[in-house]
């Protein structure tokens, strides 16, 4: 079984890729430690790589993606895999923060809000 920073260091150069669209938010370490205390959730493939978070707001919780890259039909299983995960710690949305090209990959999304 892989460790932690193995599938990190796999995950690393897609994640990097769509790091670089934040804006400076993060940086490497920091995505780095929150994966490790819990604050993230590292989504690895093969070909790609998704990091998460749980978002609770006074009303709801949902789950927001909000770095993602690679390979797409890898990360459309991925997905999946999230919205399922999500259901399971009773989100109630998933949020994509990211390229408005996402809307038109991604089935039953929709763009609610700009940045």
């Amino acid at each position: 079984m892989p460790s932690l920073v193995d599938e990190f260091n796999d995950s690393w150069p897609h994640l990097k890729k769509a790091l670089r669209l934040t804006g400076g938010t993060h940086t490497k370490r920091d995505i780095f430690d929150g994966i490790a205390v819990g604050d993230f959730q590292l989504w690895p493939g093969r070909r790609s790589a998704a990091l998460t978070e749980v978002v609770k707001y006074p009303q709801i919780r949902a789950v927001r993606v909000f770095l993602a890259g690679g390979q797409l039909d890898e990360l459309k299983k991925v997905e999946r895999s999230i919205s399922k995960w999500a259901q399971d710690i009773g989100a109630r949305r998933i949020e994509i923060a990211g390229r408005r090209g996402w809307v038109r990959a991604l089935d039953d999304y929709k763009e609610t809000c700009t940045w």
